[in-house]
């Protein structure tokens, strides 16, 4: 009878020290499982950030650059006001009025005669077809204004200048139509940001106030405002984001 209850307490004892070791084995795995679970999270954020990085840089660096201006000069138009001309393009907005289909952005100096002088009508070209504009919303301060026409056309994307700030040496193009000679592209880089202004050594002249200025992804970063006939290279450009500021615009986030 000792016999038996001796081995039955060593059988006990053998079967708790089995069960101790096995708790203790499955803690070591569960946190090693842990460990990697971890590791394996943290290399997932990396490679997220190393691809957010590599999608900043693949947007700065001009790729396909006649086949996004090409795109981009579909919502680019010239607007005449008596015998001043300049340039714009469609821009998203929350409301439009009843029958016309697009936003035009452009500066408030191209449209101003439009505002003081009754008689003086506003034309819109784009291509060989004309239009007429309706004056909409202006900011006489930031030199901004919106002209609806009927036609619905594509709205440029915008640059979010918060979480993907312009900075000097990025490429850009400004487009518009100096001189009426529509179409045109001129490129250059960021020389200068300042708050409320763009410095660009990008051609700007006669008539391509109110173009815009876009990075390498095709988005908009500015809206060309002057050109310094006597200065060598010295465009600017008014900033996107006061559009958005101001709500002219309708802009992400």
């Amino acid at each position: 009878m000792i016999v038996v209850t001796v081995l039955l307490l060593a059988t006990t004892l053998y079967q708790a020290t089995q069960i101790h070791d096995l708790r203790g084995r499955t803690a070591v795995l569960a946190g090693r499982a842990t460990a990697a679970e971890v590791a394996a999270g943290e290399t997932h954020r990396r490679l997220a950030r190393i691809e957010s990085v590599l999608n900043r840089l693949n947007e700065r660096s001009p790729r396909d650059v006649p086949g996004m201006l090409a795109e981009a000069q579909r919502s680019v138009v010239t607007i005449h006001v008596g015998f001043w001309s300049g340039s714009g393009f469609a821009v998203a907005t929350r409301r439009l009025p009843p029958g016309y289909g697009t936003a035009i952005l452009t500066n408030e100096h191209v449209v101003h005669g439009a505002r003081f002088h009754s008689g003086r009508s506003i034309l819109v070209t784009r291509g060989s077809r004309w239009m007429r504009g309706k004056l909409g919303p202006v900011s006489a301060s930031s030199d901004l204004a919106i002209v609806y026409v009927p036609p619905a056309l594509r709205s440029l994307p915008v640059r979010g200048g918060t979480f993907d700030p312009l900075r000097v040496g990025d490429v850009v193009f400004a487009m518009g139509s100096p001189y009426l000679l529509m179409g045109t592209v001129t490129t250059g880089i960021v020389s200068r940001v300042d708050p409320d202004i763009i410095q660009t050594d990008a051609a700007v002249n006669e008539g391509s106030s109110g173009g815009p200025l876009l990075d390498a992804a095709g988005r908009v970063v500015g809206v060309v405002q002057a050109g310094i006939p006597s200065g060598q290279s010295l465009g600017f450009a008014i900033p996107i984001q006061a559009a958005c500021e101001i709500e002219l615009i309708a802009c992400a986030g």
